[in-house]
């Protein structure tokens, strides 16, 4: 019977999965957010937008709805 699943492996394989696809999404969060912040003086927002313009650009495209920020 070692080819036989209980419960408990089919829930913790589940929750392996969901902790591992969280950490995935946490980390490539993460990385797009400073990717984003690194590449800001590159645009011309950085001289001519106030703070709270270059935040919302940041946060913005680093959930994927990047403008043409030239």
């Amino acid at each position: 019977m070692t080819g036989q699943i209980t419960r408990s492996s089919a829930v913790t394989a589940s929750c392996n999965w969901l902790r591992g696809l969280r950490i995935y999404l946490a980390s490539i969060a993460t990385m797009n957010f400073a990717w984003e912040s690194l590449q800001l003086p590159l645009y011309t927002i950085w001289n001519t937008g106030t703070a709270r313009e270059q935040a919302f650009a940041v946060v913005h495209c680093t959930l994927g709805g990047c403008p043409d920020r030239a």
